[in-house]
């Protein structure tokens, strides 16, 4: 009895046993499967796919979304995942969002690019196609408000309803694509009894609402349209353009919707050329029928229904924006406290991104120094908001009334690499910050090897790239060509704005983060050394850039433009080769500008060739510490001022110029040392290498086109004359 006891509690065991190594087994089995694979994957899109799809090569996708909302499915934390696009256009109607829940990781990096070798590019466009143009006729309505010499020459078509008020149109036939709104001068109409403070900075301080009204001094009758369809265009400085919508008007008084950065007045005397002596207007309305005069310009009525244009060619491919920004990633924004969740590890590769449209001022916009530029606006074909390690390489941005790129707010470790910006209406690339405080988290960003052509046409003083609380980024070996502004901004609010109990109306004043601000950095008159604390402006590295044709619109200040650097590490301005600038119909100041409270400033081997200044081609204002401008190379400058100092710059070190004044184009070179004379031979000799490095960059192999090829054998020439006599070793170029 006791034995069976034994035997089946044996039994019994060896049972539970068993069942216990099937669980195990079985859990192992499991576990195996849901085991992540780390191998990538590869999905598909094409413009007449379906994304009911799965995103395979005989089964595409069709969308930019559509691609984003299978990857988030797929996101397990490891494999790289690549959406490859075939060529062809996607059209766009809405703004395509990336969130946390579709970002990448370290293990796991998200990759959209066109497919590799293909003839055709993939484009992203919200461009409607204009059809059924027709020429106008006398019973169309604002018939008789065209000038009858072009009334010949008009075509009009009916406002599509998918389009309400736009402000870019464009013509594929056309060299010039961009088509202008029809424009009318008005400053004549204009009273002359608002003048400006004699301290400009002082406008300020003014409330919006005393720079919105413009008061005429007889009856205006150039309301085509009713006046909310149109735009003021005031030029209030020598470096300031707004755009303003307009609320309403009438035959006495014009008002906007949004206040002037400065006031609504004549023109600014900065004591230089004064272009409305000279019958230049300093006031427009844009988009009237009164304007319609040349080819290429157009205007849209969105009571009457109407678009009227005067073609370049004719009106068989023109097209119209119905959206601004094309694309965003948006991490977790938390301006209250000082860390926000960013998106990470999303590159988009080999897209052309086009046809956007203008980003209309509004009351709630936040302007930088000036205005120049917006911070956290929806203004750019693609934008980042809430960023890391990101990439946008050998992207194509052009022919939209927006800008191109911009990261705002946090913005870490991004890059931006071998993409064009060409005939857009606002800024190329913009890095946009906090404001001062403790939240420095824009930095580390990347913006190399990439191409600007014709950016802010509609936007007239924003730079083809703006820095701006932003630091430690690298801006090197660009390309920025035939801009009206700036090439390059790097700026942070100045010492006037850190006034919580006075608002400033400019700057960024409202992004102030006063709780991280401390006491003595607050009020009236605070001093540098305190202010500059707050600001994240500092080491930045701007290098090896190629900056041509620039301030032709306006005076700009200069090329290269630093205001209000940070307390740490030095900005860096090195081995740039500046050529052909204009300097704007009032007249630029230099090639590199620095001023507003400079901490430092670190200027080394930078080339300025062929161009004229109202001062000096490097100018640097007041600085705190010491600042040694090395090794600089002026050829055939022109200048209103001889070069003698570089305006109150402390200890500056050897600078090689060889300058042509009028009428003498023999290179002059002299050397101006710490104290403005010709230093000795050994002199010359220390910064042998820095000479050189000179000379390699203006290799010819080094230059972007045929035409910088040739403006750089001259000075280049210069500089092998200068090493042979300092018996150094001539580069060899590549």
């Amino acid at each position: 009895m006791k034995g069976d006891v034994v035997k089946k509690l044996a039994i019994l065991l060896s049972i539970l046993l068993t069942i216990s190594i099937c669980n195990v087994s079985f859990a192992a089995g499991d576990k195996a499967k849901d085991k992540k694979d780390d191998s990538p994957q590869s999905f598909y899109v094409t413009p007449d796919g379906n994304d009911a799809n799965p995103g395979t090569k005989e089964k595409p996708l069709r969308s930019l979304d559509g691609a984003r909302k299978l990857v988030r499915k797929h996101l397990d934390g490891a494999g790289d995942i690549t959406v490859y696009f075939s060529h062809g256009e996607y059209f766009l109607d809405k703004t395509v969002i990336f969130t946390l829940e579709d970002s990448g990781s370290e293990k796991q990096k998200v990759t959209y690019k066109a497919l590799p070798d293909q003839k055709d590019k993939v484009v992203f466009t919200s461009g409607f196609h204009l059809t059924g143009w027709r020429k106008i006729t006398p019973e169309d309505p604002g018939y008789e408000l065209i000038p009858p010499k072009a009334q010949p020459h008009v075509y009009v078509v009916d406002l599509p309803k998918e389009l309400g008020l736009f402000r870019y149109m464009y013509d594929d036939k056309a060299e010039q694509n961009a088509m202008q709104r029809a424009s009318i001068g008005i400053s004549h109409a204009i009273k002359n009894d608002v003048k400006h403070l004699p301290h400009l900075r002082g406008e300020m301080w003014e409330k919006p609402e005393t720079k919105t009204t413009i008061e005429f001094n007889r009856p205006m009758t150039n309301f085509s349209f009713d006046a909310s369809a149109m735009d003021l265009r005031l030029f209030s400085t020598d470096f300031n353009i707004n755009l303003l919508p307009i609320e309403k008007a009438d035959d006495k008084k014009l008002i906007t919707k949004v206040a002037s950065t400065y006031r609504v007045a004549q023109p600014y005397d900065m004591g230089l050329m004064k272009p409305w002596e000279k019958k230049i207007p300093w006031a427009w309305l844009e988009n009237n029928l009164e304007g319609l005069s040349v080819k290429g310009k157009w205007a849209v009525d969105p009571d009457f229904g109407k678009i009227y244009m005067m073609p370049f060619l004719d009106a068989e491919k023109i097209y119209a924006p119905t959206l601004t920004e094309f694309v965003r990633v948006e991490g977790l924004i938390s301006k209250k406290t000082l860390t926000d969740k960013p998106v990470r590890y999303l590159t988009f590769e080999g897209f052309t991104f086009m046809n956007g449209d203008y980003a209309s001022r509004t009351s709630k916009d936040i302007g930088i120094l000036n205005d120049w530029a917006m911070v956290d606006k929806a203004n750019s074909l693609m934008r980042f908001r809430g960023a890391e390690h990101c990439m946008v390489k050998n992207c194509t941005f052009e022919k939209s009334g927006s800008g191109g790129l911009r990261f705002d707010l946090w913005a870490q470790n991004n890059t931006v690499e071998g993409c064009k910006f060409e005939y857009l209406g606002d800024g190329g690339i913009g890095l946009f910050g906090y404001g001062p405080g403790k939240k420095d988290v824009n930095k580390h960003n990347k913006i190399i090897d990439n191409s600007f052509y014709m950016t802010c046409e509609m936007k007239w003083d924003v730079p083809a790239i703006t820095i701006w609380q932003s630091g430690f980024n690298t801006i090197s070996g660009n390309y920025i060509n035939t801009v009206r502004r700036q090439a390059i901004l790097l700026a942070a609010p100045r010492n006037d704005v850190f006034t919580p109990d006075h608002p400033v109306y400019q700057q960024a004043w409202s992004m102030m983060r006063w709780r991280e601000i401390d006491k003595k950095a607050k009020g009236v008159g605070v001093s540098d050394e305190n202010a500059s604390k707050f600001r994240y402006l500092r080491g930045n590295v701007v290098k090896n850039n190629i900056i041509k044709d620039v301030l032709y619109g306006l005076m700009g200040d200069a090329a290269i433009y630093v205001s209000s650097p940070a307390d740490g590490e030095l900005n860096k301005i090195h081995t740039n080769f500046l050529n052909d600038l204009n300097c704007g119909i009032t007249g630029g100041w230099s090639g590199i500008y620095v001023e507003d409270n400079v901490h430092g400033i670190d200027i080394q081997k930078n080339i300025i060739t062929r161009s004229q200044f109202f001062k000096n081609p490097i100018v640097i204002g007041k600085v705190r510490t010491k600042t040694s401008p090395q090794a600089n190379f002026f050829f055939e400058c022109l200048h209103r001022k001889p070069i003698t100092s570089f305006d109150n710059a402390r200890d500056h070190g050897p600078l090689v110029t060889a300058i042509a004044h009028k009428d003498n184009v023999t290179p002059i070179g002299t050397v101006i040392g710490p104290e403005v004379t010709s230093p000795q031979a050994d002199v010359k000799a220390k910064y042998g290498d820095d000479y050189a490095e000179m000379y390699k960059m203006l290799c010819r192999n080094t230059m972007p086109d045929t035409n910088m090829k040739q403006r750089s054998d001259d000075p280049r020439k210069f500089l092998e004359k200068l090493l042979k006599a300092i018996k150094k070793d001539v580069p060899k170029c590549d």
